[in-house]
């Protein structure tokens, strides 16, 4: 092709006047679908809470209390607090499912007065006496995600907190 057919000035012109009328029938298209929420709102709408349990767990002078909702898809989430006597409070959100007897969370937490910095630990609690009892085990962590180890077993005994169940407070 030669050269002088890209600088033609009225090669340019035609150009750019179909480039436009191309982008004028393209653009809304992008538009529509940047604001497409692809069901997402309709799948929480429709995740309605089947059950809300609230437990108490003390252990010496240390207190913890979880407040959960179980959905209707199976997902758990709640709010967790830790209250240590000695120590800075642990505050924040529990979400999870049940695998079985046992609750499997992620809990996303602050520390104290640090509201900036978010934690992120596994918790697993095992339903035992129509309670709850906090799971120890040996936590990994790979590409930032923390999980328990698949080779060493959760030990739901040596936990300091069982939970049992109380009335859910307003």
């Amino acid at each position: 092709m030669p050269a002088s057919l890209f600088f033609n000035f009225k090669n340019n012109k035609l150009i750019m006047k179909k480039l436009w009328i191309l982008w004028t029938l393209i653009a809304p298209f992008f538009v529509i679908s940047c604001n497409v929420d692809y069901g997402k709102k309709d799948f929480y709408r429709n995740d309605a809470v089947l059950n809300k349990q609230c437990y108490i767990a003390v252990d010496n002078k240390d207190t913890a209390f979880l407040n959960i909702e179980i959905h209707k898809s199976k997902k758990v989430s709640g709010k967790l607090i830790f209250k240590y006597a000695e120590d800075a409070k642990n505050e924040g959100a529990v979400d999870g499912k049940y695998s079985g007897d046992t609750l499997f969370a992620d809990y996303s937490f602050t520390t104290g007065t640090l509201k900036n910095i978010v934690n992120k630990n596994p918790l697993a609690f095992l339903k035992k006496g129509g309670g709850l009892a906090l799971g120890v085990g040996v936590i990994e962590t790979y590409l930032g995600n923390s999980y328990f180890s698949k080779i060493k077993p959760i030990d739901f005994e040596r936990g300091r907190f069982k939970f049992k169940i109380t009335d859910c407070k307003k």
